[in-house]
Order: structure tokens, then C-alpha cells, then sequence
């Protein structure tokens, strides 16, 4: 993709591979090898190993986009991976038109009831970099395990293939397009647009972590927290775990 390079100023390197274990694998070793101080992308056709949020498997068949960005020298909040989300709920919208994109806390894109994206980001503060991992269904078969984990493509949807330089191209643009605004002010800015399209507001959730919470989810605060109204009306913030349910 070298002229997405041209295209894409601020990022200096992208790396493009067939295959490999995960993007992030190839990232972290970028890093550590190369010594780069700059803005870059990883690209793989497929992952044998692709990571998925709290060490699960992402599966990474031939067709999909999966990539990490490395972004070099930023200070950002801990809610990064929340602004990644709501940056690709944008590019999504902006490529397909249609308003059945949500985000769901912290780091999955639906459409409709369907999942077709995840996140994961970690900080390498030694080198200076935060690391954004994407997994985006766009023209892969799509495996649905079991009934309580659906899954959709792209191409599911339009009918038709879509090109995977072009989703990459529009997903960069409007992450860099903002990224000062979030780098200085964090989700602030970002709040009102988020909790929009926000899959779990005003549901009731159960959200697992050390212990189990439930309640009432009433949005999101600037630092990402997910706050929650219990059964007393007391407010809870929770800012990590999986959602085991919410109706």
C-alpha cells in the first residue's frame, strides 16, 4: 500500500504480510528491532494466532482486515481503545450509510445485533509507544460458534466485496483527524456522539471483573469508566470486565 503512505502523512511505515501469528506480535518486534520512532501500521492477510481482548483467540481467516497501529510519543488517557471504537463506528458509517452501527463497551463494533469488529490497545512506555490492535470481518467467512456469539462481515452486508485499502484509508482518516482533540481533552468532546450509538445504555448488565456487578448502564464517563445504576440507585463505575448480559 505505498501509495497509502502518500495519503496518509502520519504514518511513516506500512507493513504488509501474508501471514503471521498476530499483527501485534509483528509490532512488538518492529519495535524492539528496528528501533522506529515514528507512526506505523501492520497489515496481515491472515493471523494463526490473532489476539483478542484478555488473551482470547480472534479467528482471522483470509479476507479480513486485521491490523495494529503503532502510535509513537503520544500521552493519551486510558480510554483509547473507546475513542479507536468510536473512530471506526464513524468510518463504518461514513462507507455503508447505515445507522445500525454500535459500539459496545469496551472494545466490540455490532451491526445490528452482530459483531463485526474488535479492539485491544497496550502501552509499551519504555519505547514510548501505544499499540491499537483491529480485527475487522470485511470479505472473510465468518464463524458463528454458537447462538449467543453472532458475527457479520462487510460484505454480508453491501452484498458485495469491499475493498480493504479503502476501510483501512477512511479508518486512519478520521482517527489522526481527531486525535489531538482526544489527546488533549480525552473522550470529553467525544461523549454525547458516543453514548449515541452506545449499545448498553439505559440496558441492564451484568459485568464480570473480579467480582460481578449489576445495574442499570447509564452511559460512559471522559475516563471511559462504564457507570452503572444499581438496584439501591447507587451509581457504580467500572472501568474493566467482560459483559456477561445485559437486556
Amino acid at each position: 500500500m505505498p501509495d497509502l503512505l502518500n495519503e496518509c502523512r502520519l504514518v511513516s511505515h506500512i507493513y504488509e504480510y501474508q501471514e503471521v501469528t498476530s499483527t501485534m506480535d509483528v509490532a512488538e518486534s518492529i519495535i524492539k528491532d528496528k528501533g522506529i520512532d515514528s507512526n506505523f501500521v501492520v497489515v496481515a492477510e491472515t493471523q494463526t494466532k490473532g489476539r483478542g481482548r484478555k488473551g482470547n483467540h480472534w479467528d482471522s481467516n483470509r479476507g479480513g482486515l486485521w491490523l495494529t497501529l503503532g502510535l509513537f510519543n503520544y500521552s493519551f488517557a486510558p480510554s483509547l481503545m473507546l475513542y479507536t471504537g468510536l473512530m471506526m463506528r464513524r468510518t463504518l458509517f461514513h462507507l455503508l450509510n447505515i445507522d445500525e452501527i454500535f459500539i459496545k463497551w469496551p472494545n466490540d463494533i455490532l451491526i445490528g445485533d452482530k459483531k463485526c469488529c474488535g479492539i485491544i490497545a497496550n502501552q509499551n512506555s519504555l519505547a514510548r509507544y501505544h499499540l491499537i490492535g483491529v480485527g475487522l470481518n470485511t470479505n472473510n467467512d465468518v464463524p458463528n460458534i454458537n447462538e449467543n456469539y453472532k458475527a457479520i462481515s462487510l460484505a454480508e452486508i453491501i452484498g458485495k466485496p469491499i475493498s480493504n485499502k479503502q476501510v483501512l484509508k477512511t479508518f486512519l482518516d478520521f482517527f489522526f483527524s481527531s486525535i489531538g482533540i482526544f489527546q488533549t481533552d480525552s473522550l470529553g468532546p467525544f461523549i454525547d456522539e458516543f453514548n449515541n450509538f452506545h449499545l448498553l445504555n439505559n440496558k441492564f448488565i451484568e459485568i464480570e471483573n473480579k467480582i460481578s456487578y449489576k445495574g442499570q448502564c447509564i452511559g460512559i464517563q471522559e475516563d471511559g469508566g462504564l457507570v452503572l445504576k444499581d438496584a439501591s440507585n447507587n451509581e457504580i463505575v467500572v472501568y474493566s470486565g467482560t459483559i456477561k448480559s445485559f437486556q
